[in-house]
């Protein structure tokens, strides 16, 4: 404190009252959506601060880090030229997975995590999506999305040990193999599309092998029909077992519309 009161500064380095001025040496890059908050969240959440704190009542702290990430509100380092004197401050960032920039950073670490406890085989990216009519059971309360890790864990593991099969008199039969496998994936959420509308879907990477008991065997083919249809079948059975307000026209009208499966 003694070091500071000592020096002189430029005007502009403080507010009024002796804080830091958040623009002074304003170098702030975090992105077109962190722009966007910033311009719009502060009106945005007035007029619908009552229906946001319902659905999710932790979006104006998490926001607001975004807003004050990098700009010196969460603290900040102060630098001095040995040389010339002169100071920078360089504003803390705001740890945030929904920030732009500081979630990109996240996301390296856990690519680099996975990196390190994947098999080391060839492996898939599969995409497990929903008509739009299902969207919205999954927004709130939010903890249903684990229907869709479920639907889709369910789904993974029914394509390894079970099989149907059609019967002379065209019914359709279920097979259950005796040997139990394993398959080995990581399972990612994704809860908006791109263009940044409410669209829940599961990412997964998974191993071309399957595990049973000390057995392992190649497992390169991935028959989309039957992902496609036994996802729409598990999924839908799961939500109509789980939600007292699905309605269950609309799973009837989907099978209508998506006779091949979501």
């Amino acid at each position: 404190m003694e070091f500071f009161l000592n020096n002189d500064y430029n005007e502009n380095m403080f507010t009024s009252d002796g804080h830091i001025n958040p623009k002074y040496n304003f170098s702030k890059k975090t992105g077109i959506i962190s722009k966007i908050f910033e311009d719009k969240w502060k009106s945005f959440y007035f007029e619908n601060k009552e229906l946001v704190d319902l659905f999710r009542p932790n979006s104006n702290k998490e926001i607001q880090k975004i807003i004050d990430c990098m700009n010196k509100n969460l603290g900040c380092s102060v630098y001095q030229c040995p040389e010339c004197g002169d100071f920078i401050f360089v504003g803390n960032t705001c740890k945030s997975r929904l920030c732009t920039s500081c979630g990109y950073k996240y996301k390296l670490e856990r690519v680099e995590n996975i990196m390190m406890t994947a098999y080391n085989c060839n492996h898939r990216q599969i995409v497990f999506t929903i008509p739009k009519e299902y969207r919205k059971y999954f927004f709130y309360p939010f903890d249903r999305i684990n229907i869709l890790f479920e639907a889709v864990n369910q789904t993974i593991y029914s394509i390894l040990n079970v099989s149907f099969k059609k019967t002379k008199n065209r019914k359709t039969k279920k097979y259950k193999f005796l040997k139990k496998w394993l398959p080995g994936f990581f399972a990612f959420l994704h809860t908006f599309g791109r263009d940044l509308k409410w669209n829940p879907h599961i990412h997964i990477l998974i191993a071309e092998m399957k595990l049973s008991n000390n057995e392992i065997k190649k497992w390169n083919y991935f028959d989309f029909n039957s992902l496609s249809m036994r996802f729409q079948k598990i999924l839908t059975d799961l939500m109509i077992k789980n939600f007292d307000d699905f309605d269950k026209d609309i799973s009837r009208k989907n099978y209508f519309d998506h006779k091949n499966g979501f």
